[in-house]
């Protein structure tokens, strides 16, 4: 299965993927073994089909508290040293949407975890990229960028607002390359017929890659590849907002492929 996406990336003309690595699955501040053989496994199988991977790390992990750096150190160790210079990483990206874990911390201590995760991660590998995800280009300008080698960002407006609000974040940010680490756009709603949904979402892929400035960025990279038949997460309580972001894939789950799919290459 994982052969099959990564051969569906490669026909598409990708060369990146971005996957995440839950804390607690990945056994918190006791690494499993195992499950650090199966990410090197997928990076072994993503060199070889030419795909570099982003991995994000501390997938919701939320409380920053001081006595939870220890373990978070540990996680770090157990995670980033085993695969520390591996040639599919691209970066490592320490948190997903950074800027919502204000609501479980105070921000300087937010910032102060990220800073300090970012640190523990050049010192168990030197050689790799990076980043920290904000989930706007307002979050991205706002935060701190001196201890990353690229700023991530998400965004899920409106097309129209896009170029002006990529102008701002590169005049807070004038020296660091830039990457839109997550757009795209859900193609279902139960008013509207799927084909018609699927041609919008070409659309919006259409409009943000065309966007002033988005080509002197560093990339984008859409979310996401599939759709998915559900969607466990909790933060999607209601059954519409499940089903939006379980079509939010340029390929169906069949694997046959949307408009928008062929609108990715670089």
């Amino acid at each position: 299965r994982t052969a099959r996406d990564l051969r569906a990336m490669r026909d598409l003309g990708l060369n990146t993927a971005r996957i995440f690595v839950p804390y607690t699955d990945f056994g918190g501040d006791t690494v499993d073994p195992a499950m650090v053989e199966r990410l090197e496994d997928f990076l072994n199988q993503a060199a070889v089909y030419d795909i570099q991977v982003i991995v994000t790390l501390f997938d919701h992990r939320t409380d920053h508290s001081i006595e939870n750096w220890g373990a978070d150190e540990l996680h770090l160790a157990g995670v980033v040293a085993p695969l520390a210079g591996h040639p599919a990483v691209l970066a490592w990206d320490i948190k997903n949407e950074a800027d919502r874990d204000d609501a479980f911390n105070t921000a300087a201590r937010n910032r102060a975890w990220l800073r300090h995760m970012a640190e523990q991660v050049r010192r168990w590998d030197p050689q790799h990229l990076i980043t920290v995800g904000w989930s706007t280009p307002q979050a991205a300008a706002a935060a701190p960028s001196d201890f990353v080698d690229f700023v991530s960002f998400h965004y899920y407006g409106d097309p129209r607002d896009y170029a002006a609000q990529l102008a701002d974040l590169r005049a807070a940010v004038p020296n660091k390359p830039l990457l839109l680490g997550e757009y795209g756009q859900s193609t279902w709603n139960w008013l509207w017929p799927a084909r018609y949904l699927e041609d919008r979402q070409a659309e919006h892929i259409t409009a943000i890659r065309s966007a002033p400035g988005q080509a002197e960025t560093a990339g984008e990279v859409v979310w996401a590849l599939f759709d998915f038949s559900t969607v466990p997460l909790a933060e999607f309580r209601t059954p519409w907002q499940q089903a939006a972001q379980a079509h939010m894939g340029v390929l169906r789950t069949d694997g046959s492929a949307k408009p928008a799919a062929a609108l990715l290459a670089p």
